[in-house]
């Protein structure tokens, strides 16, 4: 039934300056918003109902320095398995291997290890001395099944001497340490760009100061989180959820004009 076909609408005292034609027009246009909010409203509520995914913000598989895939701390003298030695100035001790460095000197100027993370380096025995010169650890971090857009790695970092910066992918952060970090503490961090899906690398460049021998080490603690990809039966839920709030709108609206 056409609109002109209806009976005269009584408008409402509160709007005496607008015409029936435009009240109609006003009052389709507020059906379509709250439809609008209805629809999307349930769409979540079903969407979020039927994965426990779309609404989890989950942990990322990083790693502190110098511990194993449970967190546990590794012994003095163990290859890191979370973290490699890519680029060293020291021919004797080139990498890939990242080492736990042992107990002792460095460690006491060096702060000293804990139960959550340890000093690595590239050799074990790191008051034996490494070259001058850059070095550079890597991590890696796994984004398949995550939106990697959402990724965001809280953590703090200490090095001997200088953190130079922290690369995501190649690009880099701006993140530094001082000199002396060694027995300063921690400096923080936060990294949230650069992220891809799929298999990421986290590189964490130290410059070993100095013309001479010296010791060198990274410590790094860190956690990181992430929004999981929707399931494809969650967007099949919000196509449900917007159809069901559809029809029983449109229903409602020929019950009226019938009426």
């Amino acid at each position: 039934m056409a609109w002109n076909a209806l009976k005269p609408v009584k408008l409402p005292e509160c709007i005496p300056d607008m015409s029936a034609t435009e009240y109609l027009g006003v009052h389709t246009a507020m059906i379509h918003i709250k439809f609008l909010t209805a629809a999307l409203g349930l769409a979540a509520t079903m969407a979020f109902a039927g994965s426990s995914h779309a609404i989890t913000i989950s942990n990322l598989a990083v790693y502190n320095t110098g511990v194993d895939s449970t967190g546990t701390a590794l012994p003095g003298g163990a290859i890191d398995p979370h973290y490699t030695l890519i680029h060293s100035p020291d021919a004797a001790f080139d990498g890939p291997e990242a080492f736990v460095t042992n107990a002792g000197f460095p460690i006491g100027p060096w702060a000293a290890n804990s139960s959550v993370s340890k000093w690595i380096s590239p050799r074990a025995d790191a008051g034996n001395n490494n070259a001058a010169g850059q070095y550079t650890y890597r991590t890696t971090l796994d984004l398949t099944g995550f939106d990697a857009s959402t990724a965001t790695i809280v953590g703090r970092w200490m090095s001997d001497n200088n953190g130079l910066d922290i690369l995501v992918n190649g690009q880099t952060t701006g993140n530094t340490t001082l000199f002396t970090s060694f027995s300063l503490g921690y400096t923080n961090f936060t990294l949230d760009d650069h992220f891809v899906a799929g298999m990421n690398t986290i590189d964490f460049l130290v410059l070993n100061g100095g013309t001479t021998l010296n010791p060198t080490g990274l410590r790094v603690e860190m956690t990181g989180s992430a929004m999981p990809v929707p399931e494809p039966g969650t967007w099949a839920m919000v196509a449900v959820g917007l159809g069901l709030v559809g029809l029983g709108t449109s229903r409602r609206q020929r019950r009226r004009i019938g009426a």
